[in-house]
């Protein structure tokens, strides 16, 4: 991507600056919305041969993949580690061992550093090179009450406008945490959060939990905005469009759109089954 590019994304993507300006996928879901969308330009390079490759762990890959600058992938596993991989040269860069199943996706800040959740209960802050710059260790850093005995990071980690990070765990607790590793605030829904939060221009940040609920938080302090019950599990990331409306899937086989003010629900769509994925929305409005 040249500078110019560069500077278009930022300036029709403002939301996406906390993180690396040259990462095509910074997060799971992209952006700060949750989107699922990139509006990047892909110009595929003639000289790169057009191939399947694989790269084969120890153990299932569960956690989302994330893209840093020059294509660089990082995904964790479920033989607990940590990797990043060239997809042009098909060689392993370097690896990042943690004390448990890795499942949920890392993201990456502004300055490339790596925050990576694992199933040790603690977050790992690496450096682009792969060496740990801090962890978190909920066993032994506890903030935060939980009637839960299982402190997984199993929510995918994200980074808001704000510049915190937003992670959810299987103690039932929303984090917002600071670049150092310290916890700034805490929230506790009713269960185990698997979901990548998201924001909207309001200051909220949404989160999905297994308690049925979708939850709005004010992302700066942690207070509850509101809260909406689909009656089900929720496991499907929720999705932010541009008029604010938080779209998102339900184990009640619906598909929701709340207002992200009031989290009143507007739409309701239903499917065969339980909806397990995260929706996609494209600029012309369409949700997939």
């Amino acid at each position: 991507m040249t500078q110019a590019q560069d500077n278009n994304h930022r300036e029709r993507n403002p939301q996406s600056t906390p993180y690396h300006p040259q990462a095509p996928w910074p997060c799971m879901r992209g952006d700060v919305r949750g989107t699922g969308y990139s509006s990047r330009p892909f110009v595929p390079d003639p000289a790169v041969p057009r191939q399947v490759r694989h790269f084969r762990t120890a153990g299932g890959v569960f956690s989302t993949p994330i893209i840093g600058p020059d294509e660089i992938i990082y995904t964790g596993s479920a033989d607990c580690l940590f990797y990043a991989h060239d997809p042009i040269s098909g060689q392993e860069q370097w690896r990042f061992e943690t004390g448990e199943v890795i499942d949920s996706a890392a993201c990456m800040g502004d300055d490339g550093t790596l925050y990576v959740p694992s199933g040790d209960a603690s977050i790992y802050a690496l450096d682009p090179a792969g060496s740990q710059r801090w962890r978190l260790d909920m066993l032994k850093d506890r903030t935060q009450f939980s009637p839960s005995t299982m402190y997984w990071w199993e929510g995918n980690i994200v980074m808001g406008p704000n510049g915190l990070l937003f992670a959810g765990s299987d103690d039932f607790n929303l984090y917002a945490i600071d670049r150092q590793g310290k916890v700034d605030w805490a929230a506790l829904t009713g269960l185990c959060i698997w979901t990548a939060p998201s924001f909207g221009a309001d200051g909220a940040v949404y989160v999905n939990s297994f308690d049925t609920c979708t939850w709005a938080f004010d992302a700066t302090t942690g207070e509850v905005k509101w809260r909406t019950s689909t009656g089900n599990f929720i496991a499907s990331s929720p999705a932010v469009a541009d008029d604010g409306t938080v779209y998102f899937g339900s184990f009640d086989r619906m598909i929701y759109g709340l207002d992200g003010r009031t989290g009143k629900v507007g739409t309701r769509v239903a499917t065969g089954g339980s909806v397990y994925g995260s929706p996609a929305l494209a600029p012309d409005g369409m949700l997939y």
